[in-house]
Order: C-alpha cells, then structure tokens, then sequence
C-alpha cells in the first residue's frame, strides 16, 4: 500500500489461504469456470490467456496458479526471466522435474539429456573451422577461404564426409530420443488424477526468437495426455514476434493458431455496458490504497465514477487506472470533470497531451473533433453529452475557433465542467497540476 509520500502502489502480497483476496474485477468466477475446463482435457491442451499489457495477465495467472496448486500440479514459468536460456526445452523440463520429482537418473531425465542435446546442433561454420582446424592447422577458416583452399587435402574432404555421414545417421537417433522422452513424460502425467498445469508468463516480452521456440518445443515435445499448458501473453505482440523471425509475410495469428488449441480474452475494464460498475469498484480499490484525506471523499468519489466513464471512452488498461489514481493523488485538488479527462489523456495519449501544452491549435481541433465523435446521438443538455460537448468547446475555445461567448454549452454547464475556473485559465491551471509546469 502506498505511504503518503509515496505513489507507487506494490504489487500486494499473494495469500496462499485466499489467492484472489481483494479481487475487484471478480476473476476469481473467471477462474473457476476456466478450473472446470481444464479438468476435462485429458488429452492434453495448450490454452492462451490473451490480453493487452498492463491488464493484469500475471496477477491474474499467479493467483489461478495458487487456486489450481490445491489438487493439481502446477508450474509457473517467467519466460522473460529465463530467456537467457539457449533453448527453453531445458526450462520447460527443470520445471516439470520439479512438479513430479525427477531426479537425475529418472528415464524422464536422462531421455531429455539426450533430446537437449540434439536441439543443439553445430553450425555450418563451427563445422567448418573445427574441420580447418584439425585437419589443416587454420585457426579461422572462414576469415582464410583462399588459403584453405589451397591447402585442401583429401584429409579434410573426408572429415566432412565423415561428419555428414553421422548427421545423417543421427537424425534417427534424435527421432528415437524424442520419442523415448515423450513416451517417459506421457507415463508420469497419465499416472497423476488431474492434469498437470504448466503456466508460462510474459511470453511476448522475450526475446522473439525465444518466444516462438518455446511455442513450438511445447507443441512438438510436450504435447502429451493430461499434460496443459497456460501461456499468459499479447497475441498481437507475439504475431509480431512470429513475423519477425520467419518474415512480415507469414501471417503471425494463424501460425500461433497450429500452436493454441484455444484461446480465452481475459475481460478488460472497458469491456462491460454502462450499466456495470465492475470498473468503478476496481478504480475504487485502487483509491483506496492511497489513503486519501477524509475530506476527499466526496470529490474521490467523483473522480472514480469519471475515470470508469474514461476507462471505457480510451480504453484504458488496469496499468493505465492505476497511474491515472497516482496522478489525481499528485494533483491534491479539488476533482473536476475535466482534470479527470486530461489526466485521462495525459496516461493514454502522451504526446496528444504534450502538444496540447504547447497550445498547439491543430492537436486542440483533433481533440474536440474526436470528443464530438464520443458523443453521438447523446443530447447536449444532459450527461454524458453535455460533458463531451463542453470538452469539446474548451478545446475549440484554446484554439480561436470560438470565443467564450460562442461557446453555449461550455456557458451552461460551465460549473459542472470547469467549477470556478474561466475557461481560458482552465487547461493551464490543469496540466501545472498534473505535469511539470512549463518553462517561462
């Protein structure tokens, strides 16, 4: 929980007897039905929890890890942590060996020792050198082509012969290895009464090459009955991923596809009707772990009913809220409907916000265009369209295109939008609040 002087709110402490303690968004429910599901895969599944960053993957998969760990065998993996590894078959095994107790002289171990060691091939050029090398004398024979030529013997011809026979010949070894590790994996999880889970988290934050390896070992290595997997990640970010390896003509969502059996949306903030105040609890969970002043109250109350009304206008993510939170804290005034709106903008849309600093008059005629978009068909004279329609008339106010006479909305619900602020010291006072004040 954050102190009075500090505004970084710390992950909260995960309670092993009650893992979704606090849970605002009610993922718990989420949880639960997805506990059900994964009960019926005794086949074996990789299933994808896609979400955008910042909208709470790993708060929420570390505590449906914990729920499941009761009755299941459960694994959690930080692909990000790890993607220092040179192949993450070996990270995916220490884990698994972890859940079932392998020791190093299990069958399960032992065959993953071989098949780890045919997922490291030499390269065409370590081939080479080592070849130079023995056989020639040339400590690089890459960067000495001409003079490697020149001292090209039968000898070195027939290492390479020599060296290409036994890959060839190895090709069978390692199917047979593969085999032999998944037939040993296959026995221990069938031997379990519940399938065996395997989180793996922040997959589309490693590094691509990684990220599509791990996909693809667990694919083709683990995909074994009563064995699932649960990869927490942004779809569109590993697609991106996936093109960025095999190249922007692959289409990076189909290819995941052959990987993911099925995917599941986790619900964002803004994705429920107005009806809903399943993110006005949430913001106003956040709220209260600043421990704002008593006689705040009522104006806290304010802001968290506008910033659900912003959370789903700006698609804002769980990340995004929280920030939002900090700055109205750093803000210490009183809320107005149009702070909340700039701070708002200020989170998702930096350099929008930055311009509008500047006084930029382009950027003001983006801003009230869009607002008037928001609005709709919704009248003019109640809320939410006389909030839009004031906006909008702030922004056209800054940027000469009306002056405050003209702007007749802004006029009616003057104090609602602005308090007592003139609409012409309105955005300054505003962002010297909520951003560094510029320099004179």
């Amino acid at each position: 929980m954050p102190t009075a002087d500090s505004l970084i709110i710390r992950q909260a402490t995960l309670n092993p007897e009650d893992p979704f303690a606090n849970d605002e968004l009610d993922r718990s429910t989420l949880a639960k039905r997805l506990s059900k599901y994964v009960d019926r895969l005794a086949d074996g599944a990789v299933l994808g929890i896609d979400a955008p960053w910042g909208e709470g993957k790993s708060w929420f998969g570390r505590r449906w890890a914990v729920q499941l760990a009761v009755d299941h065998k459960v694994g959690y993996i930080d692909a990000f942590e790890s993607d220092y590894v040179d192949d993450p078959f070996v990270l995916i095994v220490a884990e698994l060996s972890k859940l079932v107790e392998c020791g190093q002289t299990s069958p399960m171990r032992r065959k993953a020792g071989e098949v780890a060691k045919a997922l490291a091939p030499a390269t065409l050029k370590a081939v080479v050198n080592f070849a130079g090398r023995t056989a020639l004398g040339v400590v690089d024979l890459t960067e000495k082509v001409e003079e490697a030529i020149d001292k090209a013997t039968e000898t070195a011809a027939s290492a390479a012969e020599k060296w290409f026979d036994k890959r060839i010949q190895a090709v069978e070894s390692e199917r047979s290895s593969i085999a032999g590790f998944k037939s040993e994996l296959q026995k221990i999880a069938e031997n379990q009464s519940k399938p065996i889970v395997v989180f793996i988290d922040e997959l589309d934050r490693c590094r691509p090459s990684f990220a599509v390896t791990l996909i693809e070992r667990v694919k083709h290595l683990f995909s074994v009955p009563n064995l699932v997997f649960v990869l927490l990640l942004n779809r569109d970010q590993l697609a991106q991923a996936v093109a960025g390896v095999y190249g922007s003509g692959i289409d990076g969502h189909a290819y995941l596809g052959k990987f993911v059996n099925i995917w599941f949306d986790l619900p964002r903030l803004h994705a429920r009707g107005d009806s809903s105040n399943w993110g006005g609890s949430y913001v106003a969970g956040v709220l209260r772990q600043y421990s704002l002043p008593k006689e705040r109250e009522r104006e806290t109350a304010a802001f968290a009913g506008e910033l659900q009304f912003w959370t789903k206008h700006m698609r804002l993510s769980l990340r995004d809220v929280e920030r939002a939170c900090a700055l109205h804290a750093i803000a210490d005034a009183k809320s107005l409907p149009f702070l909340t709106y700039l701070i708002a903008l200020k989170i998702k849309h930096a350099d929008r916000f930055a311009r509008l600093r500047h006084r930029d008059v382009a950027t003001n005629r983006e801003c009230a265009k869009w607002l008037r978009e928001q609005a709709g068909n919704e009248p003019a004279n109640a809320w939410p369209g006389s909030y839009l329609h004031s906006l909008a008339q702030l922004h056209e106010v800054e940027a000469g295109l009306l002056n405050v006479d003209q702007a007749d909305i802004l006029k009616q619900h003057y104090r609602d939008t602005l308090g007592n602020l003139s609409p012409d010291r309105a955005l300054p006072w505003a962002f010297d609040l909520i951003d560094l004040p510029l320099g004179k």
